[in-house]
């Protein structure tokens, strides 16, 4: 359904200006989609098998750390808690 406001006293947007409104369920994301392309979701498995962390992985592929994380452990790659990095090391480190 479209709605028309052409004789309505206020203006149908913010510029002051009439036209016709277009219902959300008409209007696709722009630029975005809800799955990533099958050449993406290899990539992201591949750099994960290389050991590569999530940040790195977002920066290199433009996807998002979080989304990246849940495709690789989907694939059943492991995947480091946030702020884990090495424990052990800081542990073990020397105090003055």
């Amino acid at each position: 359904m479209v709605v028309t406001l052409s004789n309505h006293p206020k203006p149908a947007n913010d510029k002051g200006t009439f036209g016709t409104l277009i219902p959300t369920s008409h209007i696709g994301s722009v630029g975005m989609s809800n799955v990533l392309s099958e050449d993406k979701k290899q990539q992201i498995i591949a750099l994960g098998k290389l050991g590569w962390t999530l940040r790195r992985i977002e920066q290199a592929t433009g996807v998002r750390r979080e989304t990246a994380g849940a495709y690789l452990k989907g694939a059943g790659i492991a995947v480091r808690p946030p702020g884990g990095g090495d424990a052990d090391r800081r542990q073990n480190r020397p105090t003055k």
